[in-house]
């Protein structure tokens, strides 16, 4: 059986046992898939973290459940966002690796290798069923020019990052919006400089701090598309790009961690991607930002009478990053396990995994669980 075929028969299934399960609520459920990126296992409350802040996910898996056993399909970004989209294996997979085009300017953006045309996605899958679909955050499988452009590939409406290598900065010069750029207020900032450790100033680590900050972004569109499309069933995919390097995180956010982790010196840039004055703390603070924008999320779906009838997911594309001046260890972010990102041990692809949602909407969320990882 081809898995065309099968991702239609679990659709079936799913969706003729909405009522069985939802007896109350006949209607088709909201889905909202939030991604971060690079985090690891042990980076948030749930599962263990005890210095970073993360009340909001701490609330969403006091209110939905935890997935303890949930693997990635492979241990790095695009191919791992491919195997979400299309529901195929690593042995099946259009796309098994982070093979890049153009560079990191502007002018040569090229984006990865793209998705190519014709294929069965998850978005046009749920569109076939009566759902709007919208991806707000990082794409990472194509770009406007070509076959992978998202709004080609099952997206009704897409902002954010297309090509990953412009998403090391959180602070960037654009944003794509279905096939446009929106143009934000800040300047290009080559994010893989070093600087000399014997004259670094506070000047040069703020050169990477920006006035639009990505995060902000991809809230503020998420909460649109949600209000956009209250009345109707919705498909709203948020691969947030945060806890990526480089490290860049809102003052505010970095601020409420500076002074709390001893020892806590300056990153120059060695391992690779943007110096950071206060590595510690803008780690922290990205993770911290973001539960908070989750938090956000959950209120606005709250506020408009839905939460009774959305799945809420929050998942990662793989485990935590070796480089970049993050310090795993000193978070516990593998949580014990073994390995980083790109590795094939369990600290590369067990994945966090906490749908928020009421008892009667779990079986569902179990299903889509099966349907995003096990073909």
């Amino acid at each position: 059986m081809s898995n065309h075929n099968l991702i239609k028969i679990i659709a079936f299934l799913l969706f003729t046992n909405l009522t069985a399960v939802a007896q109350q609520n006949p209607k088709k459920p909201n889905i909202i898939y939030i991604y971060a990126d690079d985090m690891g296992y042990g980076e948030i409350g749930p599962y263990g973290q005890k210095l970073i802040k993360t009340p909001n996910l701490d609330r969403m898996a006091k209110e939905g459940i935890k997935f303890t056993q949930h693997y990635t399909s492979t241990p790095v970004c695009a191919p791992a966002r491919c195997m979400l989209m299309t529901g195929k294996h690593g042995g099946h997979s259009y796309i098994r690796g982070n093979y890049e085009m153009g560079d990191f300017t502007d002018e040569n953006e090229g984006g990865q290798m793209p998705l190519p045309e014709g294929i069965f996605t998850l978005p046009k899958m749920l569109k076939s069923i009566g759902y709007s679909t919208g991806i707000i955050g990082k794409w990472g499988l194509g770009m406007p020019f070509n076959t992978g452009d998202p709004n080609k590939q099952g997206f009704d409406y897409v902002y954010g990052f297309l090509d990953q290598k412009q998403a090391h900065n959180h602070y960037p010069t654009h944003l794509w919006e279905n096939g446009k750029k929106d143009m934000l207020n800040n300047p290009y900032v080559f994010m893989h400089k070093n600087l000399d450790s014997a004259k670094a100033k506070d000047a040069d680590y703020d050169n990477f701090i920006g006035k639009d900050y990505a995060g902000a972004k991809f809230t503020e569109k998420s909460l649109k598309f949600i209000d956009d499309h209250k009345n109707k069933p919705f498909f709203l995919y948020i691969p947030f790009t945060i806890p990526h390097v480089g490290l860049q995180a809102p003052t505010e956010y970095v601020n409420q961690y500076i002074g709390k982790f001893p020892g806590e010196h300056a990153y120059y840039g060695q391992q690779g991607y943007n110096p950071s004055k206060y590595p510690l703390s803008t780690y922290a603070a990205m993770i911290t930002y973001l539960d908070h924008q989750i938090g956000v999320i959950i209120d606005k779906v709250k506020a408009l009478g839905l939460d009774n009838n959305t799945i809420i997911m929050f998942s990662s594309d793989n485990g935590a990053t070796f480089n970049g001046g993050v310090q795993a260890k000193y978070f516990n972010s593998l949580a014990g396990l073994r390995g980083f990102k790109m590795d094939l041990f369990e600290g590369g692809f067990v994945n966090l995994l906490s749908p928020a949602g009421q008892e009667k909407l779990r079986p569902i969320a179990l299903v889509i669980l099966f349907l995003f990882n096990l073909i």
